[in-house]
């Protein structure tokens, strides 16, 4: 009998860990769980949370394509609503905090074993199209089994061009990303492209 692979679920946008929830009751209750929240009180809330669980690590630090020091700009409307972009149009983008980002491709290469099933969900608000594009460069995206999340390039103009060639280079390899916790209606449902792209890229 084949053995079953063990499971890391890439959390990418913690917030208050809802996911981590959710995650256990798709995926089992024995599914490594890496947690990544850039906002430091929710994710020390998390880390308190789940201190004594050796199957979840929370990592304050947003994700990215590199590492570096960069702006967050914190939402003043939602606690989840805070990112990289300055002209997000959502959320009420306010004054910046300095925070780390982490390379996910090389976190992935170095950390998730090639024996696990991995699971990446990514709403990390406009964040996504750096990151699915190095991990396209670079091979990481093949790794990945399954891919959850939510688009943003409809509240973050600069990021068109991006979210237009990664939309296509997902259509063309056949590699759908779907809704994740944020639309509870939508679980598990191939997620809708923002209007803006909508009429070049959804079939």
């Amino acid at each position: 009998m084949a053995q079953i692979p063990q499971i890391t679920f890439l959390d990418c946008g913690s917030h208050i860990g809802e996911s981590i929830l959710l995650a256990r009751s798709l995926f089992g209750n024995d599914i490594n769980i890496k947690c990544f929240e850039p906002v430091p009180y929710l994710a020390t809330r998390l880390s308190d949370l789940y201190k004594n669980d050796r199957r979840i690590d929370v990592f304050n630090v947003a994700v990215w394509d590199k590492e570096a020091e960069i702006d967050l700009y914190i939402s003043s409307e939602c606690s989840d609503g805070s990112s990289l972009f300055k002209d997000k149009t959502s959320a009420k983008i306010g004054e910046p905090i300095k925070v780390k980002t982490i390379d996910l491709s090389y976190f992935i290469k170095k950390s998730v074993p090639l024996s696990h099933k991995l699971i990446l969900k990514l709403d990390v608000e406009g964040a996504e199209y750096d990151i699915l594009i190095k991990m396209i460069n670079d091979g990481t995206i093949s790794r990945v089994s399954e891919l959850y999340g939510e688009w943003h390039s409809d509240r973050i103009p600069s990021l068109m061009d991006k979210a237009q060639y990664v939309y296509h280079w997902l259509d063309s390899n056949k590699i759908v990303m779907r809704a994740w916790q944020s639309h509870p209606p939508l679980e598990g449902k191939k997620l809708e492209r923002p209007k803006d792209n909508k009429v070049l890229y959804d079939r």
